[in-house]
């Protein structure tokens, strides 16, 4: 049976909003003068490029008022009282954990103040602003291989870790050299470069056997151990390091002072 050969078209439909444009102080003196010429007031529309409806608004205000400009506004009616305000700052001049939502439901009165009006309130208040740098941190990752009888020095991998740089700078130069002086079994997570085909190709040709490793199992590697152990020594240093490349330094230096049958390893 000859097989038939479906064509679909796709479709495609773009919506568009036309934003017309707004007549600057120029402008509308322009078109007022326009007017009163003899022009009519959709000639002048079609001249600016805007609605009609526009120009008849604009030459309606300037019979009221003999200007263009545009009149103030009363804005958005406020929500609170002078007292209100003086309320909300105190009540977290007082009690500075008090959230937003549970000041605004204790406030006096029958008209409903939002959080974010809240915040608005006690924003100027100096002890209601917690100061917050979002961009002081960093953080490095470090690699290093252990087992019964031998122990690497730190690696530190900058940028993300691909399956071809796994290969190239960590199981290369040293995992495969423990390995081959060794009958051991290799263990590693199941991040994504370590269980990418190249990976396991690349371990099944040097002979390297792999343990199994189901998703999400709860029994600690050794090398968690080793990554614990790290952590308790920096943070009980005197000076703590106080940029990435301290940090890496110092890991690197408490690395080399953890024996290999520490009882914190795990490695018996």
């Amino acid at each position: 049976m000859q097989g038939s050969r479906v064509c679909c078209t796709l479709q495609e439909t773009v919506n568009q909003t036309v934003i017309m444009p707004r007549l600057n102080e120029a402008q509308r003196n322009d078109a007022i003068g326009r007017l009163e010429a003899g022009e009519t007031r959709s000639d002048v529309a079609m001249f600016f490029n805007v609605p009609p409806s526009t120009i008849s608004r604009l030459w309606e205000r300037y019979q009221q008022h003999g200007s263009t400009r545009d009149l103030p506004r009363s804005g958005r009616p406020r929500v609170t009282t002078a007292a209100q305000d003086r309320y909300i700052r105190l009540q977290h001049l007082s009690q500075r954990t008090t959230t937003a939502a549970s000041t605004a439901s204790t406030i006096p009165g029958h008209r409903r103040i939002s959080d974010q009006t809240m915040r608005n309130r006690e924003r100027f208040a100096q002890n209601c602003v917690q100061e917050v740098d979002r961009f002081g941190r960093g953080s490095v990752m470090v690699g290093a291989t252990i087992s019964h009888n031998a122990k690497t020095s730190l690696l530190q991998v900058r940028g993300n870790l691909t399956a071809k740089r796994y290969v190239e700078e960590i199981l290369r130069p040293h995992v495969v050299p423990i390995m081959a002086n060794a009958n051991a079994v290799f263990q590693q997570d199941n991040a994504r470069p370590h269980t990418a085909r190249i990976i396991m190709a690349y371990l099944v040709n040097n002979n390297v056997n792999v343990l199994p490793w189901p998703s999400r199992s709860t029994d600690l590697k050794p090398i968690e151990h080793l990554s614990d152990e790290l952590d308790r020594r920096v943070r009980r240093r005197h000076a703590q390091p106080q940029t990435l490349q301290q940090v890496t330094a110092a890991l690197t230096a408490l690395l080399a002072t953890i024996p290999l049958h520490h009882p914190s390893l795990g490695v018996t």
